[in-house]
């Protein structure tokens, strides 16, 4: 069959579009390599770079680029990164947790194509999370509604949200979208519930027998609360045979069965402990036998606890988990969990003067601390509570009680290390007790929340227990 005059025509037409095509295709890409890579999006957790150091902020191009190195990277405000790159996909990790509530610029210089030498400059802003803390707000004595409340809030304190309320609340430790609460009852003993905040109720959880909780803290991101308990003779303050329970250290996986359990010693018996807390960065607890005896142990992976010797006293961990915080008869020493390497740390003179020193937290910048003190002031008053910043050089007063008639009582430092929930009593001449059979606290008792960084005030909230989340 020959073919037509038509068939002709339309063979050298569509001929004639595909060449047409190809050529416009090589010149939009053509055009695409000449201008350079593209930014075309990015990824974050605004919540998580808050939250744990070692988060990344991955950037994808247009196209696949040459290597990017750490050099070429910049953040504002400023922060250590690494960046690596494989692709189109660029990866910036922060050495640190980033601050709250806080807009991050990120850019990177010279990025290249592959395909060609014009060089480009990446810029990505993202917002990272807003603080997030629990304090207990306990009703007056002798109140016509004596519900003390859990209250939600921001660092600033301005918008304040009651969680629970129920009478007599001991203590408590949030979880995502729950609190575990204790109570105390009329016989002064302890009773440890569930709570979710989201409207699903109240889940009792039953103790191994009649006795009070102290020390209660949890380990959010891992489900688990822990806490000392005592009964029978311990828990009354009585005397007679050793009791069941006596500051036995307990746990409860709440992402599990929601049974309590006794953490075991290495000598496997239930370990009695003078101190404890759960580690930063992971599910390992830190404790201290009567003994004086420290040891790391993890809930979650039965076995030996790991010793690191023994002490006078076990007070409280870096937030960023490398170090702990250790006492001898001299004084107290910062741990390193790397390498067992102890470091003294010795108050400095302030105006000529070494304060008295109180409770001590790391801030996880280096041997960095924060140590409540009676700091001379040469005012009529001869000393004032107050809070020093001491990174082993050159102390300075952080923060001061107004009036010089206060007290520190506790102190909280952010996961993030930004800010510190400095819990005191702003007239201990006109100090009244609330009058709990544990954990009592003054009726004035307020926290104050200070930014780390300036000294600045962020805000003062009526209440005690400060919990980050």
């Amino acid at each position: 069959m020959t073919p037509t005059s038509t068939d002709g025509r339309f063979r050298r037409a569509f001929a004639a579009t595909v060449v047409t095509l190809v050529v416009l295709c090589s010149v939009f890409l053509a055009l695409g390599y000449l201008q350079g890579a593209k930014l075309s999006s990015g990824q974050v957790d605004p919540a998580t770079v808050v939250a744990q150091s070692g988060q990344q902020l991955r950037l994808f191009a247009n196209q696949s680029v040459a290597p990017v190195t750490t050099g070429q990277v910049s953040v504002t405000p400023a922060t250590r990164v690494t960046a690596s790159s494989q692709g189109a996909d660029i990866s910036v990790q922060f050495a640190d947790r980033l601050d709250y509530g806080t807009t991050y610029t990120v850019t990177i210089k010279n990025v290249r194509s592959i395909y060609g030498q014009r060089s480009s400059t990446f810029r990505y802003s993202f917002s990272t999370a807003a603080a997030n803390l629990y304090f207990l707000d306990r009703a007056a004595p002798g109140a016509a509604d004596p519900l003390d409340t859990i209250v939600q809030t921001g660092v600033a304190g301005r918008s304040q949200k009651v969680v629970y309320s129920a009478r007599h609340i001991q203590s408590f430790a949030p979880f995502p979208g729950a609190l575990a609460v204790v109570t105390l009852n009329d016989d002064n003993t302890s009773t440890l519930s569930l709570v979710s905040l989201k409207g699903a109720g109240v889940e009792p959880v039953l103790l191994p027998t009649t006795g009070v909780i102290d020390n209660v803290q949890s380990n959010a991101e891992a489900g688990l609360l822990g806490f000392t308990f005592s009964s029978g003779a311990a828990a009354s303050g009585g005397g007679g045979p050793d009791p069941q329970y006596s500051n036995t250290l307990m746990t409860v996986d709440f992402n599990s069965t929601h049974t309590v359990q006794p953490e075991l010693g290495p000598d496997g018996q239930p370990m009695r402990v003078r101190s404890w807390f759960f580690l930063p960065g992971g599910s390992s607890i830190v404790a201290q036998a009567l003994d004086g005896s420290v040891t790391v142990t993890d809930p979650t992976t039965p076995g030996k606890p790991v010793s690191l010797g023994r002490y006078s006293s076990l007070s409280g961990s870096s937030p960023d988990g490398k170090s702990i915080l250790v006492g001898d008869a001299a004084g107290r020493l910062a741990y390193s969990l790397s390498n067992g390497a102890t470091t003294r740390l010795e108050p400095l003179a302030i105006g000529g003067v070494v304060p008295s020193g109180g409770d001590v937290a790391l801030t996880g910048n280096g041997m960095t601390r924060l140590q409540s003190a009676a700091v001379a002031n040469g005012r009529p008053t001869p000393f004032a509570a107050s809070l020093v910043i001491d990174d082993g050089k050159k102390p300075r007063i952080l923060y001061e009680i107004p009036g010089d008639i206060g007290s520190i009582e506790s102190l909280s430092v952010s996961p993030n290390s930004q800010y510190v929930a400095i819990e005191e009593i702003p007239d201990v001449s006109a100090s009244v007790s609330d009058g709990y059979s544990r954990d009592a606290r003054s009726t004035s008792v307020a926290t104050a929340i200070v930014d780390i960084a300036t000294g600045e005030v962020v805000s003062i909230v009526s209440g005690f227990g400060v919990v980050w989340q």
